[in-house]
């Protein structure tokens, strides 16, 4: 349904005219003036006029009246049309609002990080319903919610009292469709054909498709409404990778040379099924209900072909030219090459369910009860390594490497030929263990073979069920009018079950043995281009499909028992209790009109978490099922304050105490210790005389105790902060156009980082002889000292119609964020900067809509700053992110009247400059990631019936 915008010409606007045609109101006398007035009047009455906004403009008009209406601080954004929101996805949508940031995972927006704080301080709902998450933890992955079927999202900057599921920095509120509410029948088709710039994989397509239909109805007298939703999607995604592990080996006179890294060719694919449903019954003015239903399913596939170039691990380099203490050329003698083929699956499947009924009472009082339920389910299928090369470790030609480093990324030029599988010749290549990889012990039962590769495979499963009930009534209190009351209650529990194993030789010897290398079966060898990366005549690498070469049976897959593979698996449950009282406020400040809310939320809950305890590999491995449990509270009030200083000026103010509930990884009771069984006799005594000596209890527990141990802790209390935010805005009369600024600082009182800290080891197996004490170290995350974040945000978005006529149809919509923060996330000293905190942000999106036609172009600024990636053993690193700089545009028609009434054509353009996502050596300022992921072009149409 278009939005409708009936407004007269601002006086504003014919004081701009007046001056821009050279009329001087100083000149006029005061008689004249009153004429002038009653002129001005009657123009105005005679332009009164209907105007129909539709497309992009009317998404803005949307989130500017959401934004104007809201009692707190709160950004919005609103879908175009039915299926239509501005961007591809929700996250590249939520990236465009002021203070809130996107990070990129294979080049596709998935994580949102508001006011500089990263996902874990944020939380995701869905219909005002706390979600869950795929990932690992509880920052929700937005890629997970189709665009198509959303209707839009709010996000609340400062909490009121009633608003459950809050988060720390803030909330993330996505919309589907309410069908009495939008009160006419709708059905839209949405299709788009997708293709990217790059093809690097010979059999992995670079074309995919995204397809949704939503229908819309009324029934029953407008008192049932029904929507129902299906959205399908199937997008590739390609990159070319370099990676770097660190410019760590010296050349004796002060400069370092890059000491290994990979090179890689990627192609995925992404494919989703989404359904949603909302079904509404509202037989008379007193009661309503509703039900909401979300389910997506998912499968991820991506293949990788690479090189890993094992440089300063015993080969000789010789320098040819340095340049700031870093050398940029130079050659290694004796490198043995890895050659990876690599494949990660994953399947998902994401239900959330929701309940709501609302009854009046009588004219002052109404009830509401809200039940719902969120779940996922995810399976790593695999992710499959596996190594090639000339020969098992020790053995094999080895390579000479000429290298040419830059901050953007290393090349190499290689002597040997990586495509070779000639079995007959010299130098072919094999699938076997070029470099020796993996534990001694836990590889015991596959020598000599060793370890070809291996395989990471996690179930994570993350479910979520709650309870709301709300009264809300009128009041008669001074300037209090309102009072909600209510409680919540939300238990959670998220499993992550680790299942990985060692890939190793399948093939056996004439004693049974093992073989250290096996050959390539012929039907499965192809080649890849790594040109990007490699110079000279060597550009190719031989490449295959890793599963094939499983089902081959020249490999196979073995148990792999070691204690760090135990330790990822865990459980972790929580209850969480909340009763809150929000009241609302409506006064007056002379003939300036203030409204809000004050209230408070108190929090009370449980939470245990069971692991495993593990230390050892192969069949020395020992480890202990271990469980812990905690519980505790907090008392968070709040107050949003709103003065309308004139008609068109609001400035608010909100004071919060927020939270943000720990990591759920950092919760695990799981965890790896270890055991010196040289210091089996050390007695409390022994400890006690160290301590009396002046050592530190922590350090005479680490030089005499034989325990110490790295893990989780279910002790943790979450993330608090006090915080203070005051935002001004002024909106002009075309219901389009306003300009804000906003100012924040929150003040955390603590933060979680690991630390070393006594732990009670009693019931944990010893390795070796029985202890005297059963207390050592345990180094694992803490609440320690907090620091505040502190900024403020500029937006303006404005109808250049407002000023000429000639200029109607065009107009930006620009956004500035500068965040700065104290907090050291790693301790104090530590000099560390917080994950997620970019300092400087902006957007802006220029567009032109009018008579069908629209075109607009958004650029996306984020300065660097420290983001998580994915590092060895699927463990969280966290890296150095370069800035970037994101370039999309869109040119569309929609046909308003004719035979093709209700069609919309569609072309946009993605990452139009193909920017890279960078990480840096923070010593060097050298590209420890350089990944590029092309442009991607979509051709869509949707008709609406």
């Amino acid at each position: 349904m278009p939005a409708v915008n009936t407004f007269r010409r601002s006086r504003l606007a014919a004081s701009i005219s007046m001056i821009l045609g050279g009329v001087s109101a100083g000149a006029l006398h005061a008689q004249d003036q009153d004429q002038t007035q009653t002129q001005a009047q009657t123009q105005e009455e005679a332009v009164v006029e209907e105007v129909v906004i539709t497309g992009f403009r009317a998404s803005l008009e949307d989130s500017v009246a959401t934004k104007r209406d809201s009692s707190s601080i709160v950004e919005a954004i609103s879908a175009e049309d039915i299926g239509k929101l501005p961007d591809v996805s929700i996250a590249e949508s939520l990236g465009r609002l002021p203070g809130l940031t996107v990070q990129r995972l294979n080049g596709r927006g998935q994580v949102v990080a508001v006011r500089g704080m990263s996902p874990d301080f944020s939380t995701g709902l869905l219909n005002g319903r706390e979600q869950v998450s795929v990932g690992d933890n509880r920052g929700v992955e937005f890629d997970q919610y189709p665009s198509e079927l959303l209707h839009g999202a709010v996000v609340y900057k400062t909490p009121d009292a009633a608003l459950i599921g809050q988060g720390l920095s803030g909330t993330v509120d996505l919309h589907t469709v309410r069908p009495l509410e939008y009160g006419e029948r709708n059905i839209t088709i949405n299709a788009k054909y997708e293709a990217l710039d790059y093809d690097l994989v010979s059999n992995r397509d670079n074309t995919g498709n995204r397809f949704s239909a939503t229908y819309i109805d009324q029934f029953a007298d407008e008192t049932i409404g029904l929507m129902l939703g299906y959205s399908h999607t199937k997008s590739p995604n390609q990159g070319q990778h370099f990676n770097s592990w660190g410019y760590y080996n010296g050349d004796g006179n002060g400069n370092n040379a890059i000491g290994g890294g990979r090179l890689y060719a990627r192609a995925g694919m992404l494919e989703r099924d989404s359904f949603v449903t909302t079904v509404e019954f509202a037989p008379s003015d007193r009661m309503s209900a509703s039900m909401d239903v979300f389910y997506s399913e998912f499968t991820e596939d991506q293949i990788k072909h690479g090189m890993a170039l094992c440089l300063a691990c015993g080969a000789t380099m010789t320098v040819i030219d340095t340049q700031d203490g870093v050398v940029t050329e130079g050659i290694y003698d004796g490198v043995k090459n890895i050659l990876e083929n690599n494949q990660f699956k994953r399947d998902a499947e994401s239900l959330s369910v929701g309940f709501n009924f609302e009854f009046q009472l009588n004219d002052q009082w109404s009830m509401e009860a809200d039940v719902s339920h969120s779940s996922i389910d995810r399976s790593d299928i695999s992710e499959l390594e596996t190594n090639a090369g000339t020969g098992p470790n020790g053995q094999g030609a080895l390579d000479t490497i000429h290298f040419w480093s830059t901050p953007d990324g290393t090349q190499f030029e290689t002597a040997l030929d990586y495509t070779n599988v000639d079995y007959n010749s010299a130098n072919p290549i094999y699938v076997t263990s070029p470099a020796g990889w993996g534990d001694p012990s836990a590889l015991e039962p596959y020598q000599p073979a060793g370890q070809f590769g291996y395989n990471k495979v996690f179930d994570v499963s993350d479910d979520i069920n709650a309870f709301r009930a709300a009264v809300t009534g009128d009041l008669d209190f001074g300037v209090v009018t309102g009072v909600e009351m209510g409680y919540n209650y939300t238990s959670r529990e998220k499993t992550r079950v680790s299942n990985e194993g060692v890939i190793t030789s399948n093939v056996t010897g004439p004693d049974g043995e093992l073989l250290d290398k096996v050959e390539i079966p012929a039907g499965i060898v192809g080649e890849t281009s790594l040109g990007f990366g490699l110079r000279g005549s060597n550009t190719s690498m031989l490449a295959y499909d890793p599963s094939a070469l499983l089902a081959s049976g020249v490999i196979q897959q073995g148990a792999y028992l070691y204690n760090d593979i135990l330790a990822k698996a865990w459980e972790v449950n929580e209850a969480v209790n909340t009763v809150y009282v929000k009241f609302d406020v409506d006064a007056e400040i002379g003939d300036m009109p203030l409204t809000g809310n004050f209230g408070v939320q108190y929090q009370f809950w449980d939470q245990d978490s069971r692991g495993q305890n593990a230390t050892g590999a192969g069949s020395s491995i020992q480890s202990e099922y271990y469980e812990g449990e905690a519980s505790d509270s907090e008392l968070l009030p709040s107050l949003n304050l709103s003065l309308a200083v004139t008609d068109d000026q609001i400035v608010r103010l909100g004071l919060a105490r927020t939270l943000a509930r720990p990591r759920m990884d950092e919760m695990r009771a799981s965890g790896t210790y270890g055991y010196n069984a040289n210091n089996a006799n050390t007695t409390q005594a022994d400890i006690d005389a160290l301590i009396a000596s002046g050592t530190s209890e922590i350090s005479a527990y680490q030089q005499l105790s034989p325990w110490s141990r790295g893990g989780g802790n279910i002790e943790l209390t979450p993330w608090v902060a006090d915080a203070i935010d005051l935002s001004y805005e002024y909106y002009f009369e075309d219901g389009l156009s306003y300009v804000s600024g906003a100012v924040f600082y929150k003040d955390l009182e603590s933060y979680i980082f690991n630390q070393n800290v006594l732990f009670d080891f009693t019931g944990i197996p010893p390795q070796g002889p029985a202890p005297q004490i059963y207390t050592g170290v345990s180094n694992q995350p803490v609440n320690g000292e907090g620091g505040t974040i502190e900024g403020y945000e500029l937006t303006a978005s404005i109808n250049f119609g407002l000023f000429a006529e000639s200029l109607s149809g065009f107009g930006i919509f620009a956004t500035y964020s500068n965040n700065e923060s104290e907090i050291e996330p790693n301790g104090p000293g530590s000099n560390s900067r917080l994950p997620g905190l970019s300092e400087d942000v902006y957007n802006l999106t220029a567009y032109y809509e009018d008579h069908g036609f629209s075109a607009r172009i958004n650029q996306r600024y984020r300065s660097d700053y420290v983001g998580e990636v994915s590092g060895f053993g699927g463990a969280r690193t966290g890296s150095d992110i370069a800035e970037e700089t994101i370039v999309d545009a869109q040119i569309g028609y929609s046909f308003d009247s004719g035979s093709l009434e209700g069609l919309t054509v569609m072309l946009q353009g993605l990452n139009l400059t193909n920017e890279p996502f960078r990480t840096v050596d923070v010593n060097t300022g050298y590209a420890t990631e350089y990944q590029t992921y092309g442009s991607s072009y979509m051709l869509g149409a949707s008709y609406t019936f």
